[in-house]
């Protein structure tokens, strides 16, 4: 193994004591995985001079990091190993899983994709969230969505509001997708296939149930909760804002306004008399011949 710096110099040996299967570095950039052929080794970029921490023993097969860097999913043999990665890496839990195609972790849960459709993994039993098999893996999507698809044409999104099918005209090669965007991609015969979640998947403004809702202008609401303030909620683009300080602003918009339209109305006599009165002299000079039209 050899790390090569980007800003230049010579590349630098990576002593470990077996062969190395994948590499995988972690989406922050901080921590780097070795799968090796009998262990799992984690290495911190932050301590450049420190050796590939062993942090379990077997076969690394498939690695898996969550986009937020703080969960590492690794299917070892016949085991799935989660890893939580702050404030130490340290393992959060193992499962007993067969043959797996993929591994996607999302909010601290690890999904899985098999013989037997996708599973959520719980201990001791996974749960399988859905039957037949997706080869094509599974992805990690925003706000806790996990994708998973087949060939034949099916994309599968789990969602906490509700699960969704997404069929194609044609076979899928693979697919991918964005973890902090809406977007879900595949690639098919002689095209490429485009999903917006927006159009599908509802979206949360709340942590708590409101008592009532109203609507203030077309993309603006008034949402109202028994024990707490009421919020201002902007739909169109997600901002939260208690309900009177987005009152005083609204107001105090409304009055620059105001203000604004009144110094133009009081303005506008005095403009057009001067306008009126230039006018006026230009003909006079006209008459007297001391301007030539």
């Amino acid at each position: 193994m050899w790390r090569l710096d980007l800003a230049g110099g010579p590349p630098t040996k990576i002593e470990i004591a077996e062969p190395v299967k994948l590499v995988s570095p972690s989406p922050d950039g901080r921590w780097i995985v070795y799968g090796g052929t009998q262990h799992l080794l984690l290495a911190d970029r932050s301590k450049p001079d420190a050796a590939a921490e062993i942090k379990t023993e077997g076969e690394v097969q498939i690695v898996a990091w969550s986009s937020d860097s703080k969960y590492l999913a690794v299917q070892m043999d016949d085991e799935v190993v989660s890893l939580k990665m702050h404030p130490v890496p340290q393992i959060w839990n193992r499962y007993m899983v067969r043959s797996r195609y993929g591994l996607a972790v999302s909010n601290g849960r690890v999904f899985s994709t098999g013989p037997r459709g996708v599973d959520q993994l719980f201990t001791p039993e996974p749960r399988v969230r859905v039957e037949t098999q997706h080869t094509l893996g599974v992805h990690e999507g925003r706000e806790n969505v996990v994708i998973s698809a087949k060939p034949l044409g099916e994309i599968v999104v789990l969602s906490d509001y509700g699960d969704h099918l997404l069929r194609t005209p044609l076979p899928l090669e693979r697919i991918a997708t964005s973890s902090r965007g809406q977007w879900i991609v595949a690639a098919a015969e002689g095209m490429l296939l485009v999903w917006n979640l927006e159009q599908f998947e509802p979206r949360s403004f709340t942590s708590y149930p409101p008592s009532s809702a109203r609507f203030v202008t077309a993309d603006s609401m008034i949402v109202t909760y028994q024990n707490d303030t009421a919020e201002w909620i902007d739909l169109r683009s997600g901002k939260v804002t208690e309900a009177r300080r987005a009152a005083r602003d609204l107001d105090g918009r409304r009055r620059a306004r105001w203000c604004r339209g009144d110094r133009a109305r009081s303005h506008a006599p005095r403009v057009a008399h001067r306008r009126a009165s230039a006018a006026a002299s230009a003909a006079r000079r006209c008459r007297r011949g001391r301007v030539r039209r």
